[in-house]
């Protein structure tokens, strides 16, 4: 565990949400996670294939 400042990336696709949390100070890793989002299943959004 880290006791120095920690940095939150988030990206915020279309199909889900990423998100990683680093060490400011050394640059590693301390978690990460992926979620999908509940809406994309229900075809309100367009497919790339079918564009």
């Amino acid at each position: 565990m880290t006791t120095g400042k920690l940095v939150i990336g988030l990206d915020l696709g279309t199909d889900s949400v990423r998100t990683v949390i680093v060490d400011a100070d050394t640059g590693a890793e301390v978690a990460s996670a992926v979620r999908a989002l509940s809406r994309c299943g229900c075809g309100r959004f367009a497919s790339a294939d079918a564009s």
